[in-house]
């Protein structure tokens, strides 16, 4: 894995550990754009919230051209109350 690309996409793939039917990095940030929380990925979502690297998820955010407001308005509407990423959630404070 010499790619940085490669070396993301395989930390990404810890979303999907658990699943039987994984979901894409394209797929996946359609549902954030999209504000919706699709329960037949709820798994997925809740890993990319709370087990993935804050640098992986600023990596994703970047790459898919996501607002991290839009993140952050997500996480908010359909993570927190369940599950809490306080790491993520003092960078909430400081971002954009």
């Amino acid at each position: 894995m010499n790619d940085r690309g490669d070396i993301d996409k395989s930390l990404f793939s810890i979303v999907n550990i658990s699943v039987q039917k994984p979901i894409s990095e394209n797929t996946f940030a359609a549902i954030i754009r999209s504000g919706l929380f699709k329960m037949k990925y709820c798994a997925q979502i809740f890993a990319f919230f709370t087990e993935l690297p804050l640098a992986v998820i600023l990596t994703f955010i970047k790459r898919h051209k996501l607002k991290f407001s839009m993140i952050n308005k997500y996480y908010n509407k359909n993570i927190k109350k369940y599950y809490q990423n306080q790491q993520l959630e003092e960078y909430f404070k400081y971002a954009e």
